[in-house]
């Protein structure tokens, strides 16, 4: 995963998600929570802004919360605003 694109990453975690979801018996009624620790907090915060929009045609995901855990996210421009943008 580190050496792979981020968008091929947070699509691939998108899946695990919605595989794991579907274990359970209420499906797509199941709440989300979504951990990340070091590096994969970057991409912890990725899935959930792509699921907070929706995630792709299919995706009934729905995200209850966001864990991080010592994250190692980029400080770009604006990363403030949309990680509290994530709680509306």
């Amino acid at each position: 995963p580190a050496a792979g694109e981020p968008q091929a990453t947070v699509a691939a975690l998108e899946a695990i998600a919605a595989w794991a979801v579907g274990q359970v018996g209420s499906g797509s009624a199941t709440p989300l929570l979504v951990y990340g620790k070091s590096w994969g907090g970057g991409r912890a915060f990725e899935l959930c802004e792509r699921l907070g929009g929706g995630g792709d045609a299919g995706s009934s995901l729905r995200v209850a919360g966001l864990v991080l855990a010592c994250p190692a996210l980029a400080l770009e421009e604006g990363r403030a605003a949309r990680l509290e943008a994530l709680g509306d």
